[in-house]
């Protein structure tokens, strides 16, 4: 049996040209193969494994510290998304292709198999990416289902229908967001107002200021930037938004409302918005 070290250094290197380095690295250390016969990292359910299908959700919350020297709160959605087949993400596929999404973005994925029968198992057992050079970590855990969701150690997840292809909305919904300490602040808000006829309009602005260097605690620097407005057709495709905007571009988002039954919160590529008026 023989073992192979490959080490990054970097030495004397701006910050800015850390990250392609690192990501140069992780590539070779993903393509290096020892031997003739080795192949790299492949997510590769085996006999037994998988056993559910569908979209999971819960709501998690916590106080971060920021760049400002403050504490934001944050209230994200924690998200699993299964196939029958024994694989699992965490960020839902922009094209709807859960094997693709995991080749592409492997540390986002894992496998499963659930223990102790097929509609009896207690236990769900996990093999999941835990970076870019391939290393990954198994776990288990006790699984129950519940009436609306199933239960993962002690993380209850609700169950998260698609929506319908084709499904309109009607109304405007805001992500907004901020941090602040006492070195400066920064906020904002983004806008997608979406219509019965297919049509959207989407619009937001950044707004900063920074105390930083001053002696006194005055605002040294302060700016806004407006997003330029796109507007254009939408399409809804299960957990899939697709914008095309009249300049001829296409940007395709995931999508899900955490809440059944009701649009005033919709998740809509990672970030909570919600629903403006009724």
């Amino acid at each position: 049996m023989s073992e192979h070290f490959l080490m990054l250094l970097t030495l004397q290197l701006e910050r800015e040209q850390q990250n392609p380095i690192r990501e140069g690295f992780e590539a070779l250390v993903g393509s290096y193969r020892p031997a003739k016969d080795d192949r790299g990292l492949v997510l590769a359910p085996v006999r037994g494994d998988g056993g559910l299908d569908g979209l999971y959700t819960r709501t998690k919350t916590q106080l971060r510290p920021n760049a400002f020297g403050g504490m934001d709160f944050t209230a994200d959605q924690d998200t699993l998304l299964f196939d029958k087949g024994g694989l699992y993400t965490t960020e839902l596929p922009r094209d709807g292709d859960m094997a693709a999404h995991c080749r592409a973005e492997p540390a986002t994925c894992g496998t499963y198999a659930l223990k102790g029968g097929w509609f009896s198992a207690n236990r769900i057992e996990r093999v999941e990416v835990e970076d870019g050079f391939g290393r990954v970590t198994r776990s288990g855990e006790a699984f129950s289902r519940t009436k609306e969701g199933l239960t993962i150690g002690g993380d209850t997840y609700i169950a998260v229908p698609p929506f319908a292809d084709g499904h309109c909305f009607d109304g405007t919904w805001n992500h907004t967001f901020g941090s602040s300490g006492a070195m400066g602040s920064v906020g904002g808000t983004h806008s997608l107002a979406l219509t019965p006829d297919g049509r959207f309009t989407r619009e937001g602005g950044v707004g900063f200021s920074s105390t930083g260097g001053s002696m006194d605690g005055g605002t040294v620097v302060a700016g806004h930037s407006r997003r330029p407005v796109r507007s254009g057709r939408y399409t809804v495709s299960g957990y899939r938004l697709t914008l095309a905007d009249e300049a001829g571009g296409t940007e395709a988002l995931s999508l899900f409302a955490p809440d059944r039954g009701s649009d005033k919160l919709l998740v809509i590529g990672g970030a909570n918005y919600l629903r403006q008026g009724r």
